[in-house]
């Protein structure tokens, strides 16, 4: 995992995690790729990362809820300790798991969002927007 140390006011918290065999701290500037090819996890709050290690093969071991928090290998923890203790499990990783949590994922959810910010990240008209929220709604009232 890479972790950013030119501005982190509390770097003193990352020499817990270099006590543990095969941790180190990298540069910014190293693919965070080719870490994950090379990594037996991905540690995140909730980033991006997490699901990119998921695709590769990785489990994901979460502070935060992103959004693919209820797929098979994500484990949640709640401390620095508690990841550390993580880090040092062995994984066992079935990626035929991963593709059938996200085909479910993928059937369960529908084009649009309620977040009004994000309509111009996801190249949607407001029309189009709105009409894919209420069909959506619809849909599940239809099926109560």
């Amino acid at each position: 995992q890479r972790y950013g140390t030119e501005s982190n006011a509390y770097f003193w918290q990352y020499h817990e995690l270099l006590n543990i065999h095969n941790v180190v701290l990298v540069r910014k500037s190293i693919s965070s790729f080719d870490l994950i090819k090379k990594s037996r996890a991905v540690a995140v709050v909730t980033g991006h990362s997490g699901w990119e290690g998921l695709t590769n093969n990785k489990p994901v071991i979460k502070f935060g809820h992103p959004w693919y928090d209820k797929c098979p290998y994500v484990y949640h923890v709640d401390t620095l300790r508690e990841n550390v203790d993580m880090l040092k499990k062995d994984f066992i990783f079935d990626p035929v798991k991963v593709d059938e949590y996200y085909k479910e994922f993928i059937q369960a959810t529908h084009p649009g969002t309620t977040n009004l910010v994000a309509i111009p990240s996801i190249d949607i008209s407001m029309d189009n927007n709105i009409a894919s929220v209420v069909d959506a709604i619809n849909k599940k009232i239809d099926a109560w």
